[in-house]
């Protein structure tokens, strides 16, 4: 890990973004690994610390505290208090999103595999009954109320006791391909969407 340690270019942001309990940001770049912003103090961990990959599509904070990120083709972990980056095993090969769940366990959304689920505490990943048409997710979301949603370019669907199911729409609207999912203050959902 190097504090302040900017290249002369400006590293491409990635997709990755997450504010943690700390009020630190961190953001995972496309090539020049993962930077953490800290009031007064910026970090940037790279492969040399542990990461598998300077890309970070995305980043997440779980219930203890840890920091968990997708890169290129592993799914990395620097828990609470640490400084060094730990490769967690798994056979995901291509993880999209990363979700630290209300509940303590963590998710990993993938681009070609579906949907994978780590409880808190195991050490590995089990991958989620499904029903996406070419498994790919885009997006994945917790709503306050604790539902889970995921953005596919099929359209929007939701996690109901570790499968996903469609969310049916009106049949005038067509399947879009969801990119984003926010949720506003009043709870109402926001979708970001491919064009």
């Amino acid at each position: 890990m190097c504090s302040s340690d900017l290249e002369a270019t400006t590293p491409q942001i990635g997709r990755g973004l997450c504010t943690d309990a700390e009020g630190n940001i961190w953001f995972g770049t496309g090539g020049s690994g993962l930077f953490r912003l800290k009031p007064r103090i910026f970090d940037v961990y790279r492969a040399r610390d542990g990461l598998r990959s300077d890309v970070v599509r995305s980043v997440t904070q779980d219930r203890d505290g840890n920091i968990w990120f997708a890169t290129v083709n592993s799914v990395d972990l620097l828990p609470k208090g640490e400084q060094q980056v730990q490769n967690r095993p798994s056979k995901i090969e291509l993880p999209w999103e990363v979700l630290g769940v209300s509940d303590g366990s963590l998710m990993v959304a993938t681009f070609g595999e579906g949907l994978f689920h780590s409880k808190r505490g195991a050490t590995d990943f089990e991958h989620v009954n499904s029903v996406l048409p070419d498994c790919n997710i885009n997006a994945l979301f917790q709503d306050r109320s604790g539902t889970i949603y995921l953005g596919t370019p099929a359209g929007l669907r939701r996690v109901d006791h570790d499968t996903v199911v469609e969310i049916s729409c009106p049949t005038n609207v067509p399947l879009v391909d969801v990119r984003a999912i926010a949720e506003d203050a009043a709870g109402h959902l926001y979708l970001g969407l491919e064009s």
